[in-house]
């Protein structure tokens, strides 16, 4: 029957659980700390881009208030 095991094999899923949690648990928190970058990255780049937009709209609203 599904769950009962004797002493010595519930030591071992015991083991393999706190293991596993363990493995789990740094994994996640690398890929946080990798997604902390991204968002980093992909917030500077749309400030940038915004920032390159805004720019290029002011030139060309100067270009066209210079023409006849």
């Amino acid at each position: 029957m599904i769950g009962d095991f004797e002493g010595s094999a519930n030591a071992l899923w015991t083991l393999y659980r706190n293991e596993a949690k363990s493995h789990d648990e740094s994994r996640i928190q690398t890929l946080k700390d990798d997604m902390d970058g991204v968002l980093i990255f992909v917030r500077s780049y749309v400030i940038h881009a915004y920032a390159l937009r805004l720019a290029d709209s002011r030139h060309h609203r100067l270009v066209y208030s210079l023409l006849p």
